[in-house]
């Protein structure tokens, strides 16, 4: 029995006191966890009762009491549960020594313990008790004078307040307030004060002082007896609407008659920050302080509503309604960007301090029966600022409408938010975070949130009024309790948070870090920013930190996942919230307004308030901002320097406003097809110059955008790129280049840049370079360009668009692939590595490629390879039809870059070369057989004069070292770039110099030689040499070089006069004119610039060298079986004079052809070549009366345009021009005429010269028609193969014999013998011409027949000019 009374202290637990109280602890715990609390008196009972009978000794179990005397448990704790077990035992020696041992309450024990117990442990308390009980009993009461009684409250009075005032002074916390208690007892005992009355001053008194000594009455309160036994605090919702069980105690009472009557003073003291602190400590249930304020909610919830709605409607028409007066007031100075504490953004949401609501709403207080609006707003909101969470989440949920209408809870709700938030908050939230950028301080317009702005929150000395106001708020340090406390106040806060860009930018912190350290709550986070912060983010004041919190957010997530939330953000979020609407109309009407104000005198202040707008509200005004820039473009320069104001997120939304713009289905291209419309070209001029002076604007969405436009053969966009490219890195579409620049392109990428481009910056670079590495773009861009390059003349769906529309498509297309293949290249220049692409036979089989543009995409790494590849034979197996690829034996080996020449070029054209040399001629370029030494060098030195400047400017202040390290570091590269060029130069030139006898293969045996090396010749210029010349600047100046360096090598079966006789015959120049786009031609002019350069540097050699080099330069020619022939400078000036009258031919022939290309690329190739054509005076005349007549009947003003200027370009070299037997006798074609230049000395007398040539002037002119009428016949551009071939293999058709076209020309000067001049005025031919084209207006809309339109060409002809007449012959006569 009696081991089993023992059920705890067992022993075994008092043999082995230390380990057995130590388990009993652990059990201990337990039990107050499961809230057992009759086990746990067990374990006390049995602890007293060992002690009782002498089991265990005292101090031990005072040490085990004394270790757990502090745990709760339920309503009690462990120590009354203690005193109630003393109480059932006798006293003794060892019950009173562990009563001494262990500190426990004195009012508890006097309440508990008997007579006797208190007796023994402490005789003053019992003799205490002996005289309470006798004057209560025994002593008779008196009557109390007034005197004494009105003596007694004021001493009260007076005790307490200088109790507060020396706890002020020596610290609340150290003072003793128990003493101050003892001391009113003891007025109340002396004075005989009623208790309830005293309380009722000491209320009145805590009211007073309410802002002073709130500490000191708090702690006085719960030190005194009216303190309840079971404070009023509440854990969740639902605690809130239950009526406490004790509300009708007397300290309620008494409280609730202290408001009621402090109401009704003139001035009421603030007593719902009065009832809302003793809510929060306690005193009273909340409970009880509601049905005070608000008896009624449904009323409160009707007048709450009316009040919201009417203010909602005053906003409403404040941002719809412009003044006028507003538009035209001036300036405000720089100092009042705040405007003097008035409010800017117009928001329903803003500080108390900031807004001038609050004295209107309580000057229109409403009222009905016991509810009063402004004392239930000023009691939510000092639940707010003493921090009583649970009970302002019951109000605000109630009432949601109660922060739109009261400011001061608006203020207050961003506090309770940073309380929140402020565990998650381990570092501290200050602004120094790392910007891109700094924008001006005054930007960053965070106010200080200080609560003695708000009316109902007091403060002194410049703090709150009540320091333990955070106690008792949850306190959220996981995400599982960010989610349990913060999102439901969130939801019942709404659009209020955003008052307080402070508290928005630590909520957007917190956010932030969730995302970074648990990824997997990403979608999680972003619903939430979308459905909680985006709200109030709008309704914030426009803050420079705030945006860039929130947009730390939202780079987290992709560009795709930002800009549907910006669409959402614009479509949704906007339109379905009326405050929101109300803001996005003031934001946009504050937009407009600072947009019309905006210009480069008032630019600092007005970016600035631009600046501030679009914080807040990025998406409302960026979308004004664009539209007002595709409409006024000279606002985008304005807009640009503006934008070093604009935050991360602002730069993210312009993007985003930017695209969508694009994607809008607009129509991007003008009436005529030719061009972009105005809002497109305005669009892209603004997004270039933005993104090169801004570093934050990412371009990766923009490619992202373009690719994805371009895999659906959508062109519309190429102008973006091409303006990103070049803000970027300065490689620009340009064409318009000098001879210098020309030059310079075959340099290296870096001379380019310098010489051409004007030199970038590194950082500017970098940026476009990395969203080119992204994912492979920049290979997936070169592919669907070099795509839509081959295949935009041929698709369906231009076969209904005119060809100078579809020419100006390719051109575009073709310009933007070669500006992007030159960042390509700039690209390896800086990282010295390059883009990996497809291998070639996976460019030509799976992505549909072109050779030519797959070799131009893969050029750098192939030509690695052909470099250190061997010199191999290759003998291919011919497949059956007409140009068969890629049909080889199957010992070839594919993964050699001669294998690959079979995949590239039909097999009958490798019969006349070797695979090797031939592609290597595609695979190199110009500064591979060139190094422009002088380019280099001029380069060097406009470095070192920029670096000079640079660094006097520096040492003046104006310039930074970064400036002159950027410059210094271009300077070397550019040096290091000339070295290996000279090297690569070497290497190629050396490789070229292996493979010279194997690179035009010598004529099969049974063959003519004569023959097969024509047939040779022209199919290497109209399949590989036009071809390439055609495709770039560069690569025409290259393939017109490369024929120098075959020559120059002395590369086997080549001769370079046959190649200059194909290059200038009739059909290879009448082909190009009428088969190339624009640039194309371009292109092409380059290309015989740069060949007549090289032909009029064989001219100019002396007669005594000429046989000796240029004969072997020029090889054996093309019509001689003998290779030791040798041409005389006589005869060669005679095949460069017919070369000259080919020209002619073309030119006039396109000029009069009525084709805008033919006229269009004939001027664009007489641009290039002005400089070296005309060299002749009838040449020149000819061109010029032909332009003279286009430029005046021509009804096409590009054309009109261009043929004057290219007219006046013409025209001023004439100077320079010979007669065509002073050309043939002249050492220097370009010589100016003098009197030293005589003749040439020949057997006819000089009449019967001057009649020969006036004879070949007539059979030019002869040849012109005819050939003029035949060219008019339409070509389909079936591919350039096709078209090329049939014009070059055509030969016969448009060649006209010598001798034939004399005796043609005789035989019509019988038929029509001349006639006599008569004495007329010179002018007289064109008076008739004049009233002729005016009396007979020609129709070039509709399609004539044949010989209607060689009628129309001869009439033109007169018109224009170009037919013989009597007065020009005799002109010619006079001159000579």
């Amino acid at each position: 029995m009696k081991e089993r009374r023992w059920v705890y202290v067992t022993d075994e637990l008092v043999d082995d006191k230390r380990e057995g109280f130590g388990q009993l602890t652990s059990l201990l715990d337990q039990l107050i966890e499961s809230n057992d609390q009759l086990e746990i008196v067990a374990i006390l009972f049995e602890c007293v009762a060992s002690l009782a009978l002498e089991r265990i000794d005292a101090q031990t179990v005072a040490d085990f009491i004394t270790s757990n005397i502090s745990k709760k448990y339920g309503s009690t704790t462990l120590e009354a549960d203690l005193v109630d077990v003393i109480s059932f035992f006798e006293p003794n020696e060892s019950i009173i020594a562990l009563l001494k041992a262990v500190k426990l309450d004195q009012d508890l024990l006097t309440e508990s313990l008997s007579f006797d117990t208190l007796k023994a442990y402490n005789p003053a308390t019992a003799s205490q008790i002996v005289k309470t009980n006798t004057n209560l009993k025994f002593r008779q009461k008196r009557f109390n004078l007034l005197r004494e009684e009105s003596e007694g409250y004021a001493k009260l009075t007076t005790t307490i307040l200088d109790a507060a005032d020396n706890a002020r002074s020596t610290g609340v916390d150290l003072y003793d307030i128990k003493d101050v208690y003892n001391k009113i007892r003891i007025h109340i005992g002396y004075f005989d004060l009623d208790p309830v009355r005293c309380l009722d001053i000491i209320l009145d008194l805590f009211l007073a002082n309410l802002a002073k000594h709130t500490p000191y009455f708090v702690r006085l309160l719960k030190a005194s007896d009216w303190w309840p036994k079971e404070p009023y605090t509440s854990t969740s919702l639902d605690d809130l609407a239950r009526p406490p069980s004790d509300d009708s105690a007397t300290p309620t009472k008494v409280l609730l008659f202290l408001c009621d009557r402090s109401l009704k003073r003139p001035s009421p003291p603030p007593v719902p920050v009065f009832l809302a602190l003793l809510v929060k400590i306690g005193f009273v249930s909340f409970y009880t302080a509601w049905n005070f304020f608000c008896p009624d909610d449904t009323a409160l919830q009707q007048m709450l509503l009316s009040e919201y709605q009417e203010t909602l409607e005053d906003r409403r028409k404040q941002s719809l309604t412009s003044s006028a007066l507003a538009m035209a007031a001036p300036l405000a100075d720089d100092d009042d960007e705040n405007n003097n504490g008035k409010q800017q953004n117009g928001n329903l949401v803003t500080p108390a301090g900031e807004s001038k609501d609050q004295d209107s709403s309580a000057a229109s207080i409403q009222e009905t029966g016991d509810v009063s609006v402004s004392n239930v707003k000023d009691f939510c909101a000092a639940l707010l600022s003493v921090g009583a969470y649970w009970e302002s989440m019951y109000i605000l949920s109630k009432f949601q409408n109660l922060p739109y209408v009261s400011p001061s809870v608006s203020l207050n709700i961003a506090r309770m938010s940073d309380a929140l938030l402020e565990p998650l908050l381990t570092d501290s939230f200050v602004l120094d975070l790392k910007m891109t950028y700094k924008p001006d301080p005054k930007l960053i317009s965070v106010p200080r949130l200080t609560i003695s702005d708000d009316p109902v929150a007091f403060s002194h000395d410049g703090g709150f009024f009540y320091s333990d106001w955070k106690h008792g708020i949850p306190q959220i340090k996981s995400l599982d309790e960010f989610n349990d406390f913060y999102t439901p106040f969130l939801k019942v806060a709404g659009i209020s948070l955003g008052c307080s860009p402070i508290a928005l930018s630590k909520l957007c912190r917190c956010i932030a870090k969730f995302i970074k350290n648990e990824p997997s709550t990403k979608d999680d986070m972003l619903r939430y920013i979308r459905t909680y912060i985006a709200v109030p983010y709008c309704a914030a004041e426009g803050s420079f930190q705030l945006a860039e919190e929130f947009y730390k957010c939202l780079s987290f997530y992709s560009f795709e996942q930002r800009f549907s939330f910006y669409g959402e953000w614009m479509n949704s979020i906007v339109k379905n919230n009326e405050i929101v609407q109300i803001i996005h109309d003031k934001a946009v009407k504050d937009t407009k307004s600072l947009l019309k104000r905006l210009s480069t005198t008032n630019m600092t202040e007005m970016s600035r308030k631009l600046a501030v707008v679009s914080y807040s509200n990025p998406v409302s005004v960026f979308n004004i901002i664009v539209s007002q820039v595709e409409s006024y473009d000279n606002l985008a320069d304005l807009i640009v320097q503006t934008s070093t104001s604009f935050s991360s997120m602002d730069f993210d939304v312009l993007t985003f406003v930017i695209l969508s713009n694009l994607s809008s289905g607009r129509n991007r291209m003008q009436g005529d097809g030719m061009r972009q419309r105005k809002w497109l070209q305005s669009l892209a001029s603004f997004y270039g110059k933005l993104i090169r002076n801004s570093s934050a604007l990412d371009p990766l969405p923009a490619l992202l955008y373009i690719l994805k436009q371009l895999v659906n053969s959508d062109t519309g966009e190429l102008l973006i790129m091409q303006e990103l490219i070049e803000n970027t890195t300065s490689v620009s579409t340009n064409r318009d280049y000098n001879d210098a620049q020309l030059n310079a392109l075959s340099g290296g990428i870096f001379l380019r840049m310098v010489s051409l481009y004007g030199g970038a910056n590194s950082a500017t670079i970098d940026r476009i370079l990395s969203a080119l590495e992204f994912d492979d773009i920049a290979v997936q861009l070169t592919i669907q360009l070099c795509r839509l390059t081959d295949s935009v003349m041929f698709s369906d769906s231009q076969s209904t668009v005119f060809t100078k529309i579809m020419s100006t498509r390719h051109d575009d297309i073709q310009a933007t692939l070669c500006q992007l293949l030159e960042v390509l290249e700039l690209r390896a220049g800086i990282k010295r590595q390059q883009i990996e692409f497809p291998d070639l036979q996976s460019l030509l089989n799976e992505y549909g490629l072109s050779f030519m543009t797959a070799l131009a995409a893969a050029r750098a790494k192939y030509k690695r390879d052909w470099l250190a590849e061997e010199v191999r034979v290759y003998k291919p197996v011919k497949k059956k039809g007409r140009g068969a690829r890629g049909s080889v034996a199957s010992s070839l080996d594919l993964g050699s870059v001669a294998g690959l020449a079979h995949l590239l070029f039909p097999v009958a054209e490798l019969e006349y070369y070797g695979s090797l040399p031939l592609i290597g001629f595609w695979l190199l370029k110009s500064s591979d057989i060139e190094v422009p030494v002088a380019c280099y060098d001029e380069a060097v030195q406009k470095l070192e004069k920029q670096i000079e400047v640079l660094k006097s400017q520096r040492a003046l202040g104006n310039a930074s070292l970064e400036e002159v390290e950027e410059l210094e570091r271009r300077q070397a590269d550019i040096e290091k770039e000339k070295q290996d060029a000279v090297r690569n130069t070497e290497t190629c030139r050396v490789k070229l110099e292996a493979l010279k006898d194997d690179f035009f293969k010598p004529a099969p045996k049974g063959f003519s030689s004569v023959i097969f090396r024509r047939n040779q010749v022209k199919t290497f210029i109209t399949h590989h040499i036009f071809r390439r010349a055609s495709f770039s600047l560069a690569d025409g100046m290259y393939c017109a070089k490369f024929a120098r360096v075959l020559a120059e090598i002395g590369v086997a079966n080549f001769s370079l006069l046959q190649y200059f006789d194909e290059v200038f015959a009739p059909s290879s120049l009448h082909g190009m004119i009428r088969s190339s786009t624009i640039d194309e031609a371009d292109a092409f002019g380059v290309f015989l610039k740069y060949t007549l350069d090289e032909i009029l540097r064989l001219v100019n050699t002396e007669e005594e060298d000429f046989e000796e080099k240029v004969s072997a330069q020029l090889n054996i020619l093309w019509n001689s079986e003998d290779e030791t022939d040798r041409l005389k400078r006589s005869d060669f000036l005679k095949l460069v004079y017919r070369w000259n009258v080919n020209l002619v031919n073309s030119f006039s022939d396109a000029f009069t052809s009525y084709s805008y290309i033919n006229i269009r690329n004939s001027i664009s190739i007489l641009k290039r070549i002005s400089g070296m054509f005309p060299v002749i005076t009838w040449h020149g005349d000819l061109i010029l009366e032909s332009l003279k007549g286009l430029s005046e009947n021509e009804t096409r003003e590009d054309l009109k345009l261009a043929a004057l200027a290219l007219q006046s370009l013409i025209g001023s070299g004439k100077s320079k021009w010979k007669t065509s037997v002073e050309f043939q006798n002249s050492k220097d074609p370009l010589a100016p005429e003098n009197d030293e230049i005589r003749p040439m000395e020949v057997d006819k007398p000089a009449e019967d010269t001057e009649a020969e040539e006036d004879q070949s002037k007539d059979e030019l002119v002869a040849y012109t028609v005819n050939v003029g009428n035949r060219a008019r016949r339409p070509v389909t551009r079936r591919g350039y193969d096709d078209a090329i071939g049939a014009l070059n293999y055509g030969d016969d058709d448009f060649s006209v014999p010598k001798e034939e076209s004399k005796e043609e020309s005789k035989e019509e000067s019988k038929e029509e013998p001349k006639e006599e001049p008569k004495e007329e005025p010179k002018e007289e031919p064109k008076e008739e011409s004049e009233e002729e084209s005016k009396e007979e207006p020609e129709d070039t809309s509709k399609e004539k027949p044949e010989d209607e339109a060689n009628d129309d060409i001869a009439n033109k002809r007169k018109r224009n000019g170009t037919e013989t007449s009597e007065p020009s012959t005799k002109r010619r006569k006079s001159e000579r």
